[in-house]
């Protein structure tokens, strides 16, 4: 009876650390029960209760052996005492056989979770061991893990040695193995050891102290390597810095958030585009910094940072958003989000990355304006021009092409080109040769028969002179007027020869006059010391821009450049009023908006003198008297302008001829009046005027009062042809000497009939 209530005291406790089928598998195991299947002493009930204990000591899981195996321990001591009190202070011994039985199946659990605690022992990370506490201080028990900790080759040949073999000092030792004999628990204490190649391992120790008998004390414990971990964490450190300094150095900005979006993590170049500094920028969410506007809707925009986050999807913008800085200031950008996703799931991320294209879409405006620019510039070309390739096809087609030949670009492009233009297809061989030597060629008088009439056009050949492209510019200009004006010249007088003579030439002088020029003001823009472009080139080079440039004009070569210009200009406005005035009658009159043809020649005449540097009509007052109707005025628009930028120029230079002797403010007045059905166009000036002597003679061909090289005396008798002979007009013009002068063109309103 005694031994049954043992037994029931003991299947008790076991309920309240075991299951029922562990219970079953220390049954099962039990060497005292199967020793004794009939009938348990008191000295099986002891050795029995051991068993148990032994079992709950196995049964301490992998997690918690290493943050609870001390404080288990000792649990487990506490626990044996009251239970053998309590064994003891029973008497009834009935029921063993029942218990046996219960037991037995008990037995198989306990020898399963004995196995699994030393896998557990062994598999463990952490070092683990069991040695005594005495003077020896030799070690009971170790883990492979502590074994490959050392560098030692078995458990065998670690157990061989004491603490006094693996402590690199005594001292310290002592006062570890004292402090747990004290405290009898100890954690996280740093001790120095040795390896088995004399190297340093830092350990951190925990352990706790257990009574092994009368003379020894076993020790219980654990170390963690901080040696190694202080190398994964400086290898840690070391690429965390590595990845940092690789993104500070790319040019996409990067942005790192939280789960909630707040900022964990911003590059130098995400900093420059935002203009935050990194402490305003980390913890604040992503879009308190990250700010769109979509250009598209003008509308803020945020971007779905959750959906990203939610589905793991990778999002790129689908076109160009402006990201709006801190100082306001508008960045186009592409951006793409990213999930970020760490060891534990639940640590999720979004990393947004994103380019500032803002100076890619300046540069693709700048484009576009040149493109834009090219074309209007080649549409305003008086002559044909046509863009072919090396096989002969249309590529370019101009607008005066499309005027001349009736054919659209897009249905001219596409086609060879004798097909749009008959007459060239005798002349295939020339326009081949060009292509393939590269060089200028030339067709003089082409005759071909069009609208009932014989016309004549000159064809220049320009090859493409890039060894990527192969093909050819065309350019095809009308010389039917010259080719006339040549034929009649023997039978004309002087001045109409000279007209059919400049007619000619102009077009034989132009063109490398154009080259001239063009070149002499390349030149000077490229050793100005201005432009940035030849600042950068000269560091290139190891030069100084400055350096060079005064030595140019040490040796005058930006006057000898002036030089160049001024008589090109000279010649280029020579050869210009010349074909101006030998103007052919077959001119068509249109209704025009007088207003919008001044306001065309005032606009002319300012960009004429911004480019050429000589005067400054920006500082001019230009006052526009008009009436706020006035009808339509028959006329030929381009011709009227011309005959008003003339008068405007001769304005400009009376003002700038007095003001170095006159502190008068520069200024020109335009009047507009209706008057008897005619148009009166009034250009007054404050400038120097001109005596009655002077006056007679401004309209005379060739008459000038400019110095040499600054006026060929062409500009106003052309004026006055045009307004005399085309227009059935006139120029009246009212003047004194210092009080500047009036010119006042005078046309007809309503049409009238061209003799």
């Amino acid at each position: 009876m005694r031994n049954d209530l043992r037994i029931k005291r003991i299947t008790s406790l076991l309920k309240n650390y075991f299951n029922e089928s562990e219970i079953d598998k220390f049954i099962r195991s039990s060497k005292i029960l199967k020793k004794n299947q009939n009938k348990l002493s008191d000295n099986d009930i002891l050795n029995l209760f051991k068993e148990i204990m032994g079992y709950l000591e196995a049964k301490i899981s992998r997690d918690q052996a290493q943050q609870d195996l001390f404080s288990t321990k000792i649990f487990l001591k506490a626990e044996r005492q009251k239970i053998q009190d309590n064994i003891y202070s029973q008497s009834d011994e009935n029921h063993i056989d029942s218990l046996q039985k219960e037991f037995e199946r008990v037995v198989k659990e306990l020898k399963f979770t004995k196995n699994l605690y030393l896998d557990f022992f062994e598999k463990l990370d952490t070092g683990l061991f069991r040695c005594t506490l005495n003077k020896d201080a030799k070690f009971l028990e170790v883990n492979q893990a502590l074994v490959d900790m050392l560098g030692y080759k078995s458990k065998q040949e670690l157990m061989k040695y004491s603490w006094d073999d693996i402590c690199f000092s005594q001292p310290e030792k002592s006062k570890f193995l004292k402090k747990i004999k004290h405290d009898k628990t100890v954690k996280n204490y740093l001790l120095k050891l040795k390896r088995k190649d004399q190297s340093v391992l830092q350990g951190s120790f925990s352990a706790i102290l257990e009574k092994g008998g009368k003379k020894n004390n076993i020790v219980i414990g654990s170390v963690e390597d901080l040696t190694r971990q202080q190398k994964l964490q400086q290898k840690l450190k070391y690429e965390q810095e590595l990845i940092k300094i690789m993104t500070n150095i790319i040019s996409e900005g990067v942005i790192t958030t939280d789960q909630e979006f707040k900022v964990t993590f911003i590059n130098c170049s995400a900093l420059n585009m935002t203009g935050y500094s990194e402490a305003q920028a980390i913890g604040k969410e992503i879009w308190d910094i990250f700010i769109l506007v979509d250009p598209q809707t003008n509308q803020e925009f945020i971007p779905d940072y959750q959906q990203v986050l939610n589905s793991g999807d990778t999002f790129h913008s689908d076109h160009d958003m402006i990201l709006v800085d801190k100082n306001n200031q508008h960045h186009f950008i592409r951006y793409s989000l990213s999930k970020l996703e760490g060891n534990n799931k639940s640590e999720k991320a979004v990393i947004l990355t994103f380019l500032n294209i803002t100076e890619n879409k300046k540069s693709e405006k700048q484009l576009s304006s040149m493109k834009n620019y090219l074309k209007d510039v080649i549409d305003s070309m008086p002559s044909i021009l046509i863009g072919i390739d090396y096989q002969g096809l249309i590529i370019q087609w101009n607008q005066e092409a499309e005027r001349i030949t009736g054919y659209q670009a897009e249905q001219a492009k596409g086609k060879y080109y004798y097909e749009v233009i008959p007459y060239l297809e005798n002349h295939i061989n020339t326009i081949r040769k060009a292509i393939i030597s590269k060089t200028i060629q030339k067709i003089d008088k082409i005759k071909y028969y069009h609208a009932g009439e014989h016309r004549y056009v000159e064809v220049i050949i320009y090859p493409l002179i890039s060894d990527k492209l192969k093909g050819a510019v065309i350019r095809i200009d009308d010389i039917t007027t010259r080719v006339r004006i040549e034929e009649m010249m023997v039978k004309t007088e002087k001045m109409i020869s000279v007209s059919g003579l400049a007619s000619g030439m102009a077009h034989e002088i132009n063109n490398p006059l154009s080259v001239i020029l063009h070149g002499a003001e390349n030149i000077q823009r490229r050793i100005s010391p201005q432009l940035k472009i030849n600042q950068q080139t000269a560091e290139k080079l190891n030069s100084d821009i400055n350096g060079i440039y005064s030595y140019l004009q040490q040796r005058d070569i930006p006057q000898f450049l002036n030089g160049i210009l001024q008589a090109g200009n000279r010649v280029s406005k020579v050869t210009s009023n010349m074909l101006k005035y030998s103007i052919s009658s077959d001119i068509e009159f249109h209704q025009e908006d007088i207003k919008k043809i001044i306001n065309s020649t005032l606009q002319l005449a300012s960009h004429d003198y911004e480019l050429k540097n000589i005067y400054d009509f920006k500082h001019i007052n230009t006052v526009k008297i008009f009436p706020p109707q006035f009808p339509p005025v028959w006329c030929i628009a381009t011709e009227l302008e011309q005959v008003l930028l003339n008068l405007i120029k001769n304005a400009v230079e009376a003002i700038i001829a007095k003001k170095s002797a006159d502190f008068t403010p520069p200024k020109i007045i335009i009047r507009l009046e209706h008057i008897d059905q005619k148009a009166y166009i009034s250009i007054e000036d404050n400038g120097i005027g001109m005596n009655n002597q002077i006056k007679s003679k401004i309209f005379e061909p060739y008459f000038s009062t400019k110095t040499t090289g600054t006026g060929n005396g062409l500009g106003l008798s052309v004026a006055y042809y045009i307004i005399k002979n085309y227009h059935h007009g006139d120029i009246q013009v009212q003047t004194a000497p210092g009080k500047g002068s009036t010119f006042t063109v005078i046309i007809p309103v309503e049409r009238f009939e061209h003799e």
